[in-house]
């Protein structure tokens, strides 16, 4: 089980100064500057819902005296989906019943949530941008089941909690199982291989 967290930082602009710190351009007032802090890539483990909140915290916090343009969290592991809300399942989860979700497991609103808090709120830049990549299951078991019907099935994230410049991708659809690859052959799954791979050429590789 994999948490990327990374600050991303655009190509150079050539119309715009590569300035070394991200604190708002004098020349677009409210805007992040090209470039934010150096900070490669890190990895996770989480073992609980705790620990998967604070290493999101730990990450986002040198960025409050300089926002990067983008931040990206990429989820590479175990995840359920019940109707609106998926939710990335720690690796020391013990799920028996359907409340447990909410008690053990960290919803993708409520990790949007943590972003605006702990540090869109207290910044005064407004365009970054925040971009959450889950690869895992969108898959709820019977077992974990609710009785009740529901039939929420948009995974927009709570419109009051949320980033002003936000974006949700899934490596999966609502109902179906992610590829765990074969565990002799690699020890990430497919979709972060690619992800992390110099031909994406989207992340440095940091791990894998």
């Amino acid at each position: 089980m994999f948490l990327l967290l990374a600050a991303v930082m655009p190509m150079p602009i050539l119309t715009r100064p590569n300035f070394s710190s991200g604190s708002a351009d004098p020349d677009l007032p409210g805007k992040s500057r090209a470039r934010g802090p150096e900070q490669a890539p890190r990895c996770k483990n989480p073992a609980t819902k705790a620990s998967l909140e604070l290493a999101l915290k730990e990450f986002v916090a040198p960025l409050i005296s300089a926002p990067p343009r983008i931040v990206l969290v990429t989820f590479d592991g175990h995840g359920i989906r019940d109707r609106g809300t998926m939710y990335l399942v720690p690796a020391n989860a013990n799920l028996s019943e359907h409340a447990d979700l909410a008690e053990q497991c960290l919803s993708h609103h409520q990790l949007f949530g943590l972003l605006k808090k702990e540090l869109e709120d207290k910044i005064k830049i407004e365009d970054v941008q925040f971009i959450v990549i889950l690869n895992m299951c969108q898959y709820l078991p019977t077992f974990l089941k609710h009785h009740e019907v529901g039939f929420m099935e948009g995974l927009e994230p709570c419109g009051s909690s949320r980033p002003r410049h936000w974006a949700l991708c899934t490596s999966t659809a609502n109902g179906t199982k992610a590829d765990d690859g074969v565990a002799e052959q690699m020890s990430c799954s497919p979709y972060l291989q690619e992800l992390l791979s110099v031909e994406c050429g989207f992340l440095e590789k940091c791990v894998c």
